[in-house]
């Protein structure tokens, strides 16, 4: 009889970053490169339950639609790109309670599948002008890292590029280029914070890749 394997199922969370117009279409692209992997030995199903402008607060608050399918693998943008952004001058999210949304979150995930693999993922650095609202950025992918550290979860580190899924050294330009943006249609100008599809696949798309097919190695042995 023919070797049926069971399906790996791989849930998307976070930004707009992750879902809704201004993602680039990145999740569908990284699909389609998953499923072509030479470790994509069996079925995957990826699905994406992201939602533009929002934080961790949001994040914790909905953490059940990603929890409750109970995915083999979660890939969770942390929220850092929208907790930094300052609104009247102050942040989203404090640093403190962004560190309690995020470590909340892989709770709830353990808790609703111990053997489920999670990555924490920072995003791409800000341009020269939108780091002005967003002063304390690389502090919160700092954190992000080191949490990933604390809780023993898997890390995706595109804003440093470092390893072990860092297989674009060095990470994202800091702060970016603004050809590496895409255009605001009322201003015409970058909009300094979501990348183009050309940028995501130069500087995120590789370490997306290098971490799936390791993890389909893992479930696949």
């Amino acid at each position: 009889m023919p070797l049926i394997r069971k399906t790996l199922s791989i849930a998307l969370y976070g930004t707009s970053e992750v879902e809704g117009r201004l993602n680039n279409g990145w999740p569908g692209r990284f699909e389609a490169a998953a499923r072509a992997l030479a470790t994509c030995v069996g079925p995957l199903n990826v699905f994406n339950q992201g939602k533009g402008s929002q934080n961790s607060d949001w994040g914790l608050a909905n953490v059940n639609l990603i929890a409750d399918p109970r995915p083999d693998v979660a890939i969770i943008d942390a929220f850092d790109i929208n907790d930094r952004a300052l609104v009247g001058g102050v942040p989203e999210v404090t640093l403190a309670n962004s560190l309690a949304n995020k470590t909340a979150i892989v709770a709830a995930l353990r808790a609703a599948n111990p053997a489920m693999f999670i990555a924490l993922m920072t995003m791409n650095d800000v341009n020269a002008a939108g780091g002005a609202g967003r002063p304390d950025l690389a502090a919160g992918y700092a954190q992000t890292v080191a949490l990933a550290a604390t809780l023993g979860t898997d890390i995706i580190d595109n804003f440093n590029g470092t390893a072990p899924w860092g297989t674009f050294g060095g990470g994202w330009p800091h702060p970016g280029p603004d050809v590496l943006y895409q255009i605001d249609p009322t201003t015409g100008m970058p909009d300094g914070l979501h990348v183009t599809a050309a940028a995501f696949d130069t500087y995120t798309m590789p370490n997306l890749i290098a971490y799936i097919g390791a993890k389909q190695a893992a479930f696949w042995p």
